[in-house]
């Protein structure tokens, strides 16, 4: 868990960039109220099945990609068109949720995710 000054820092980050998914380093996927987790493991074809994942989004605020950086790099971009987009297979996020990153380490990410994504360090 993050500290309180690293909350307020993160609660900051948030409000002020809504519209950018944002990779969040020394952030947990538990450190987001009101989100839907999605784990980096999933299988790339339930990424395309958006009446799965978009069901579960209803009324929340952050869609998070946990455990992203403990794949590897190719594996990785299975989220570059999520993160490009907002959205899969013809299916987007609705403009109230928040795409978030959290990892232990941004280097240990693909370059072509960070293109889309503003990176922040608590």
């Amino acid at each position: 868990m993050i500290s309180s000054k690293q909350k307020e820092k993160l609660d900051e980050v948030l409000k002020n960039n809504a519209k950018w998914p944002l990779i969040i380093e020394g952030a947990e996927a538990g450190d987001f109220e009101d989100a839907y987790v999605m784990s980096g493991s999933v299988e790339e074809r339930m990424l395309y099945t958006k009446d799965v994942w978009l069901k579960f989004l209803k009324g929340k605020k952050y869609l998070v990609l946990d455990g992203i950086d403990a794949l590897d790099l190719a594996e990785q971009l299975k989220f570059e068109n999520l993160l490009k987009n907002r959205g899969l297979g013809g299916a987007y996020l609705p403009d109230t949720v928040q795409i978030v990153v959290p990892v232990l380490s941004v280097k240990k990410l693909n370059p072509k995710l960070k293109e889309w994504c503003l990176s922040v360090k608590l």
